[in-house]
């Protein structure tokens, strides 16, 4: 059954019967997991996944723009997979003074496997882009795919 505006496997109306299985799912149920209501947006891929068609990768004359979303003091610095089309970092340091964006930067440089990376975007927002000069998109692409 498809309904215009929904995504595959996405359940339509809460009590709805699930495509695959034919039980009742609740609103917003995704491959075993439940979104919260009106958030079937906030969809979340495991680095590695076959879902990752990595969209938050972006061509730019230096190198490549990354759309990363940053959760600043953290337990511990790590790229956790993508939230919301945005790959999800977590850092240690608090979001004062710049500190989470250097964080950032050497975060998303030692996943890519480069030198350096400067935040390109959104300097004081959770929603950043991050510049990775000297790689291609398919180059980090597949660097990303090789570190989950």
């Amino acid at each position: 059954m498809s309904v215009p505006g929904v995504g595959a496997g996405l359940a339509p109306l809460a009590g709805s019967l699930s495509p695959v299985s034919g039980r009742r799912v609740p609103f917003g149920a995704v491959a075993g997991r439940v979104l919260l209501r009106g958030a079937e947006d906030n969809h979340r891929a495991p680095v590695g996944s076959p879902a990752m068609d990595l969209p938050s990768l972006h061509p730019h004359p230096e190198g490549v723009i990354v759309d990363v979303w940053v959760v600043p003091g953290a337990r511990k610095d790590e790229i956790v997979g993508l939230h919301d089309g945005r790959w999800r970092i977590r850092v240690t340091a608090p979001p004062e003074g710049g500190r989470a964006n250097r964080a950032v930067c050497r975060v998303v440089a030692a996943g890519l496997g480069v030198r350096r990376a400067e935040v390109h975007t959104g300097h004081g927002s959770r929603r950043k882009q991050v510049l990775v000069p000297g790689l291609s998109v398919p180059e980090a692409a597949e660097r990303l795919r090789r570190r989950g």
